[in-house]
């Protein structure tokens, strides 16, 4: 062989191990970052009960007797609805395999009603699980819940784009009063101090409601994240429409480009919206009811998702779960294995009682030896517990996502979970509320962490 063909052959056996490289450990961008939601979606903003006490540690499990019924299919019959008490976080397993949570209304006999509607994932056979095991963790079936949809997140990533404000950031629209709602439960999806308070909007009016104020987006593909809570004042509550509106700056008229309409059944609910946008464009959304007299909606502190540029994909590489007890229990990581990412290799580095100082400490020894293409870090229960800043949370984040970075690997953080009403020190529900609505993960580092 000549030497220009040896060189040759090098070359090209080099570029093609270059691309072998490059599509299974590509470059790690860095943009903005996927952030899978928990707070509003598995956990619906709701943590221990002290009525959950009497059976705290036990593992409760009801059999659905009879299927879904009435106007919002809210009610079913179950097999042993002792314990289940109402306001109750609860694990679903529906007949598609899947886990939901779910919050109980009312227990009567044994019958029990759901402030969310889920005919669709419920029948009978389908088992009912408490949430949580005490007040600060879940059982198994909780924790697949989390993972089940974690996986939904993931699968299709969004990343925090623009946060929503409230006061100052939503106009009236027809005959409406609004309120600051400051209270501490877990109805009211806002924080108890007038930055993160929630705001309450009283309808009495068809076709009355909020208007918020315009971003100015580029083209892309979208999701209006918005938590909201309801007080039905009459029947079976009002039809709630919301719109994504888009403006022309010349004429200064807006064009209807999504709607999605629900129903405001009890307790929080987060409103999901997805637009899409072929130009920059400016946009604003309104909530209006279409049907009913009056209600009071109270809205949270909301996020306009946008859809992550390279998706992720975890079954390439090895991507380590990084966290505290949440990942240390061991069944996100179960269920990720046994259920969406089969042929993935996973890390499980979590340790009981960590806080994100707990992770930056041990960073170099539990996260750099595995060389991970992704590390995904749930963190924020004893954080909140320790009551931190909202600022303080951010700027450790921040330096955590540096150094992930700068090792090639790809961050993705879970919000933070929802912490205990009652706790005996205090109640630790609105620093979890502040430091899951107010966390900005792409925000600056403090300092250079390279």
């Amino acid at each position: 062989m000549s030497t220009a063909t040896a060189a040759g052959a090098g070359f090209a056996l080099g570029t093609f191990r270059d691309e072998i490289k490059s599509a299974l450990y590509p470059e790690v961008d860095s943009g903005a970052v996927p952030v899978i939601g928990m707070h509003f979606r598995a956990l619906r903003g709701v943590g221990w009960r002290m009525a959950e006490r009497p059976n705290e540690g036990k593992l409760l499990q009801a059999i659905v007797t009879k299927a879904p019924y009435g106007l919002d299919g809210t009610w079913f019959d179950v097999d042993k609805p002792s314990g289940f008490v109402p306001g109750q976080l609860v694990s679903v397993l529906s007949p598609d395999g899947l886990y939901r949570s779910a919050t109980i209304a009312e227990v009567k006999g044994s019958s029990i009603r759901f402030q969310q509607s889920l005919s669709h994932a419920l029948a009978v056979g389908s088992s009912i699980f408490n949430f949580y095991l005490n007040d600060a963790h879940p059982h198994t079936p909780g924790y697949f819940a989390i993972a089940d949809d974690a996986a939904a997140q993931l699968n299709n990533p969004y990343e925090r784009w623009r946060a929503l404000g409230l006061f100052g950031g939503w106009d009236k629209v027809g005959n409406v009063v609004l309120t600051e709602n400051a209270n501490s439960d877990y109805g009211n999806p806002g924080g108890a101090y007038h930055a993160a308070a929630a705001l309450q909007v009283s309808v009495s009016d068809v076709l009355s409601g909020v208007q918020s104020r315009e971003f100015a987006l580029g083209v892309g593909d979208y999701r209006l994240s918005l938590p909201l809570s309801f007080a039905r004042t009459t029947g079976y509550g009002s039809l709630i429409r919301v719109d994504v509106l888009a403006w022309s700056p010349q004429q200064r008229t807006s064009v209807t480009i999504s709607t999605d309409r629900f129903r405001s059944l009890d307790g929080v609910f987060l409103a999901e919206v997805p637009f899409t946008l072929d130009q920059d464009t400016t946009v604003s959304f309104s909530l209006v009811i279409e049907d009913g007299t009056s209600i009071d909606m109270t809205l949270g502190y909301g996020h306009i998702l946008r859809k992550s540029a390279r998706p992720l994909d975890l079954s390439l590489g090895t991507t380590v779960l990084f966290g505290d007890s949440w990942i240390n229990w061991g069944s996100v990581t179960e269920r990720f294995k046994t259920k969406w990412y089969p042929k993935a290799k996973f890390v499980q580095s979590g340790v009981p009682g960590n806080y994100l100082g707990h992770l930056l400490e041990r960073f170099d020894a539990d996260v750099i030896p595995h060389k991970p293409r992704n590390v995904l870090v749930m963190c924020g229960t004893n954080d909140a517990y320790r009551l931190p800043t909202v600022q303080q949370f951010q700027d450790q984040a921040a330096i955590l996502r540096e150094k992930i970075r700068a090792i090639g690997a790809r961050p993705v953080f879970w919000d933070c979970s929802v912490c205990d009403k009652n706790y005996v020190d205090g109640d630790r529900l609105i620093p979890s509320r502040v430091l899951a609505i107010g966390t900005d993960y792409n925000g600056p580092a403090p300092y250079p962490t390279a």
